[in-house]
């Protein structure tokens, strides 16, 4: 009798399990956990670090007079300047200003941040001489002055006169100093030299560029001592 009541507590022990494992299984289903958190969003951060994004010229090689680009682009900049100066330039992802410059130049482009950061770029432009505007000695000639009736009656001066026409020149000087520099685009001068002497006239223009031509007066041993005169 007594394993008759413990097998019958046992089957009422399982079968209790058994429905409350059912009870529990429908309630979960109909009761799911709650939903996990979704996952966080990354936070997006402004990149404020100082760039120069580009700096460049176009053409790179200009003829001198013709005009070129200078562009560039710069983030997060507070202020921009170029070296040597060129107008409208202000902070700009992309921005070009137009330039003359009249000879081969270096120009550095300087950006600053709000916090004191500084960056720079540099570059060159080739600025080729205009054949047309060089200077240029077109002619440099000398010959014999005409004497005076006094001279003529003494039998000759030995004065001799020499010419020349020059282009695009801001100053023309001789060498040996006989006449003082000039900017005169032609003329003559005279001279009296005491041996033979060869006359340097060079042309310079505002740049400092050159043409130089020579000329050369021969004289006798036994002319006498030479005298100078201005133009």
């Amino acid at each position: 009798m007594r394993k008759v009541v413990h097998y019958m507590g046992v089957g009422v022990l399982a079968a209790a399990l058994y429905v409350g494992w059912v009870f529990a299984s429908r309630w979960l289903s109909n009761h799911p956990g709650k939903p996990a958190a979704p996952e966080a969003a990354g936070t997006y951060v402004p990149d404020t670090r100082l760039k120069i994004s580009q700096f460049y010229v176009s053409p790179p090689a200009v003829m001198e007079g013709e005009r070129s680009l200078l562009c560039y682009g710069v983030e997060n900049a507070k202020s921009v300047r170029i070296e040597p100066a060129v107008d409208g330039v202000w902070p700009s992802p992309n921005r070009c200003v137009e330039i003359r410059p009249q000879r081969t130049t270096k120009y550095k482009f300087i950006a600053e941040s709000a916090g004191g950061q500084v960056q720079t770029a540099s570059l060159e432009i080739i600025v080729e001489a205009d054949p047309a505007l060089l200077p240029k000695v077109v002619y440099l000639t000398a010959g014999p002055a005409k004497p005076s009736a006094a001279e003529m009656k003494a039998g000759g001066s030995g004065v001799w006169s020499i010419c020349f026409l020059v282009r695009n020149a801001a100053e023309v000087s001789v060498d040996p100093p006989v006449v003082p520099p000039t900017s005169a685009p032609n003329g003559c001068f005279y001279d009296k030299p005491a041996k033979t002497t060869t006359y340097t006239l060079t042309a310079r223009d505002a740049k400092g560029r050159k043409a130089s031509k020579q000329v050369t007066v021969k004289v006798p041993a036994a002319e006498p001592g030479g005298i100078a005169h201005r133009p």
